[in-house]
């Protein structure tokens, strides 16, 4: 699949804001502290940044960008419908949040605001992983991994931007310490995602997919078309396994990265705001990243028709009509 830049940035920005935004709802619901009464308005201005920017950044690639607002019309069937009216309702307890910690308002139920505020967060990060769960045709997505790494990943970033914003030492260090084991968790769950996607072949072949397989072997005798064409730009996009295998090793490295300097906030409370501040660059890097490579390494059924392999490893797989990336 091509990694749509918009889409990328997206899945980035609005996960971290969206995962900030959990952590906040879930101190205020359980009155831990973590964040500081005179902190919540950064941490809920800091939060719903990132998700307004990931939102905005959604629509670039659509061709009439006038027409966004029919995403919202079709709740009942549609998982994207879903996540943007989800999106939208996460407004409603933070911006009631941020006018009582602004003081415009008071004698708000903070807890029943932060119980919302968390569910609908979560709610949200898992209404994204559905969009790409419910597509059958691209056999990578549909792994029992996805929703998991997504989840997790998300609420780990968030957690950077929350503690680097506001933490103190006494409260934070259980936190510091979840985080740590989020990151490593995210590690193992993308190992282990890469490791199946990589010797999964499509649900189809050419033989099923024409229904000529009892006649033999089906191939492709020249390419369908002569030049490059939407399908091919869209699904038919290859990552060369070399670069594959140095993306993935750069997501590692970020995630284990992350997890070692919340491993050292532990040990080190006084630390952990300025830990959880140097966090953020390689916590955005290793999202990033590991969205990207989510859509590059992703493999569609119409591929077949182009020629690709279906019992080919994903990486090495290449329509024969497709350009190199």
């Amino acid at each position: 699949m091509h990694p749509a830049l918009s889409v990328v940035l997206f899945t980035t920005l609005a996960s971290a804001g969206l995962g900030a935004l959990a952590w906040l709802g879930l101190d205020l619901a359980l009155a831990t502290g973590i964040v500081a009464p005179q902190r919540v308005a950064v941490v809920l201005v800091a939060g719903l940044a990132l998700l307004t920017v990931g939102l905005v950044a959604s629509v670039w690639h659509l061709g009439v960008k006038a027409r966004a607002w029919r995403a919202f019309s079709q709740w009942r069937s549609s998982w994207l419908s879903r996540e943007a009216w989800l999106s939208l309702l996460v407004f409603g307890p933070a911006g009631l949040l941020l006018l009582q910690s602004l003081g415009f308002t008071s004698g708000l139920p903070t807890r029943a605001l932060g119980v919302a505020l968390l569910l609908l967060a979560l709610a949200t990060l898992y209404a994204t992983t559905k969009i790409y769960t419910t597509l059958k045709a691209i056999p990578a997505w549909t792994d029992a991994r996805v929703s998991p790494a997504f989840v997790v990943l998300g609420l780990a970033a968030g957690a950077c931007w929350l503690l680097a914003l506001t933490a103190s030492p006494a409260s934070a260090a259980p936190v510091a310490a979840t985080v740590a084991t989020l990151f490593l968790l995210a590690v193992a769950l993308k190992l282990a995602y890469w490791r199946t996607v990589d010797h999964q072949s499509l649900p189809s072949t050419r033989e099923s997919a024409t229904g000529l397989g009892r006649y033999g072997a089906v191939s492709v005798f020249e390419a369908p078309h002569t030049e490059t064409n939407f399908l091919l730009r869209e699904m038919g996009y290859v990552l060369a396994r070399k670069h594959g295998r140095r993306l993935r090793s750069l997501c590692v490295l970020a995630m284990s990265t992350c997890a070692g300097m919340f491993a050292l906030a532990v040990a080190t409370p006084a630390s952990i705001m300025s830990l959880a501040a140097l966090s953020l660059a390689p916590a955005t890097l290793a999202v990033f990243v590991e969205r990207w490579l989510f859509f590059a390494q992703a493999r569609h059924v119409v591929t077949l028709y182009y020629g690709a392999d279906p019992r080919a490893i994903a990486e090495t797989q290449r329509p024969s009509s497709a350009p190199a990336p």
